[in-house]
């Protein structure tokens, strides 16, 4: 797509995936964000965590740490697995009724039921 858009590297490896991911003397942080992430300014706005770069980055970063840690994750754990069982219940009776359906539309609800789930 050069030169209409900058260049894209797809990583399909786990091991170089993570490899990339690190920090490094080069990149303190991560490697740098991709240009293509300016297409989403007018919804993520300037100071998303999906843009910022460095130490902008870290600042935000330490924000998330505490919800996405293992013991808070752990607590959530018997909520995921009865929002996921609901899910497969409801995804079980579509199936069952022979009938065409969205899957797009019930794993968006699910999708919404654990992001909405209130805290314990």
């Amino acid at each position: 797509m050069r030169p209409a858009v900058p260049p894209l590297c797809v990583i399909l490896s786990h091991e170089v995936a993570e490899q990339f991911s690190k920090p490094s003397p080069l990149f303190r942080y991560s490697v740098p964000k991709s240009p293509t992430l300016d297409e989403f300014l007018p919804v993520t706005g300037r100071w998303s965590i999906l843009r910022v770069e460095n130490e902008e980055w870290k600042t935000l970063r330490r924000r998330f740490n505490a919800g996405f840690s293992s013991k808070h994750l752990h607590t959530l754990l018997p909520r995921v697995v009865e929002k996921t069982r609901l899910f497969m219940d409801n995804l079980d009776k579509k199936v069952a009724s022979s009938e065409t359906f969205s899957f797009a539309d019930l794993a968006t609800a699910f999708t919404f039921d654990i992001i909405g789930m209130p805290a314990s």
